[in-house]
């Protein structure tokens, strides 16, 4: 049987007692540094539920505000666009409202899309991008 001097064993109890120290100071730390990630990313999430509330009202309020109104005009072109015996001016205007038909029909179209779009962001708004679940 090896016998060791008392102050080596004392110093072996003294290293071993340092880096455990050591270890606990890092584990309070890290665990210290995800509290305070978990908090950052409470906030974010609030944020980012806020954002999704300001964007889903601002698309009702589009559709609702601009929806209509878009369409009454549209109906009403296509209802002077008749081809009728017009003056190359009248003739001219009609092309230009054509455009603007055009215009309005790929605006509503915008619209509907976005409209879609919020719907799927509203059945999937609880899951990442790679379709796992929050768990926060």
């Amino acid at each position: 049987m090896i016998t060791l001097p008392v102050y080596v064993v004392f110093l072996i109890f003294l290293v071993v007692f340092m880096i455990m120290e050591m270890y606990r100071r890092n584990k309070i730390s890290f665990e210290k540094k995800i509290s305070e990630l978990k908090n950052k990313l409470a906030l974010y999430k609030e944020e980012l539920d806020e954002l999704e509330k300001l964007k889903s009202e601002m698309l009702s309020r589009i559709g609702v505000s601009l929806r209509k109104p878009l369409e009454s005009v549209r109906e009403t072109a296509i209802e002077l666009s008749r081809p009728l015996d017009r003056s190359p001016i009248v003739k001219e205007q009609l092309a230009r409202l054509t455009a603007e038909i055009e215009e309005i029909e790929n605006f509503l179209n915008v619209m509907k899309e976005l409209a879609t779009l919020e719907n799927m962001d509203l059945t999937d708004g609880s899951q990442f991008p790679d379709g796992q679940e929050s768990s926060i």
